[in-house]
């Protein structure tokens, strides 16, 4: 199911709308965004904004992020109750004067009868790939009290690959890009394991993954807490099999025996199934020596490959990834049989 309530189509900037995502633009001082109407109960509301100056505060304020000369804004109303009436206020915003953009969306519960605003009670509402809270058979991880909301992104590579499988044109090449620290830890044992595992599935599938490590850790005790072995302090009785940093993690979901098998020369180019190497220390200690090989802080790959890393730190180095990706991405080129 689409994670976003857009069942009715409209191109219009206007101030109410059924459905889909709505925006307003303007120049001067006051950002405002639309009201939305809804198509599912307890849908969430979600204003953002941009703006060409900066922008000084928002409305219900979750977060603001400013350059010299630009800003972006976000704003979460909650859960916007029945279906079919007009929902969320025109929330409004201030900046400099300057053109100007605010979008409202409406994401769907991704289940019925949830609890709006709930937060570690069972049966309340979560949206999109947000992990469930505690209470709906999920294990708290890592000392954090809830379990709620934490990172858990092998389920976005698989979702990711169920999409593009079922809404891609034929003949194009699928590519799923993953921006994460790296830092899974919830949804069971060996949670960053099972990322790289997904990616496999999804890369046999002739998907293109690029994965970029935002600020990722290289030490194996401090991260991905739920693939270590054992129970200790940060990972309570969640422990799973064999350590891994969130950084290799991410070099091995685009970089491992099925994406890049000259580099994994003896291991298996199938994906792995069931446990594979969450238990088999051999295999996985041959994925592991590859990251040993990259280096503590391993440079981005920017290969002709079908799956690249990029491994950044900054905010500018993130800003000039995403403008590599969209120049290279929209680039005309062939296409293998393999990824029809």
């Amino acid at each position: 199911m689409n994670a976003i309530d857009f069942n009715n189509e409209s191109t219009a900037s206007v101030t109410y709308n059924t459905g889909e995502s709505t925006t307003k633009t303007g120049s001067g001082t006051a950002l405002s965004s639309p009201t939305i109407q809804t198509n599912y109960f307890n849908d969430e509301i979600v204003h953002t904004y941009g703006s060409a100056s900066t922008i000084s505060s928002v409305t219900k304020n979750v977060n603001i992020e400013s350059t010299s000369t630009t800003s972006t804004g976000f704003a979460d109303e909650g859960a916007g109750g029945a279906p079919g009436t007009g929902q969320g206020s025109s929330l409004t915003a201030t900046g400099g004067s300057a053109a100007w953009v605010g979008e409202t969306f409406a994401i769907i519960a991704d289940q019925p009868g949830c609890s709006a605003g709930g937060s570690t009670q069972a049966g309340a509402c979560t949206y999109g790939l947000e992990v469930p809270p505690s209470g709906n058979g999920y294990v708290v991880c890592c000392n954090t009290g809830t379990g709620y909301g934490e990172t858990f992104y092998a389920t976005a590579i698989s979702q990711a690959q169920a999409q593009l499988d079922a809404h891609s044109q034929s003949g194009s090449q699928k590519v799923i890009v993953l921006l994460s620290d790296g830092d899974a830890n919830i949804d069971g044992p060996d949670a960053c394991k099972e990322a790289i595992q997904n990616a496999e599935n999804a890369e046999a599938d002739g998907i293109w993954i690029i994965s970029i490590a935002y600020e990722s850790s290289n030490n194996s005790s401090s991260s991905c807490p739920t693939d270590t072995n054992g129970s200790n302090g940060n990972t309570g009785t969640y422990g799973g099999h064999l350590s891994i940093s969130a950084l290799c993690t991410m070099e091995l979901i685009s970089h491992n025996p099925v994406s890049d098998p000259t580099d994994f020369a003896g291991l298996s180019t199938t994906p792995e199934t069931g446990t594979g190497y969450k238990t088999d220390t051999t295999m996985f200690s041959a994925m592991k020596n590859y990251c040993t090989s990259k280096g503590s802080n391993p440079a981005s790959d920017t290969g002709n490959t079908g799956s690249r890393f990029y491994n950044v730190v900054t905010d500018s180095q993130l800003a000039d990834v995403f403008a590599q990706l969209g120049e290279s991405l929209s680039t005309e080129r062939l296409v293998s049989d393999a990824a029809q």
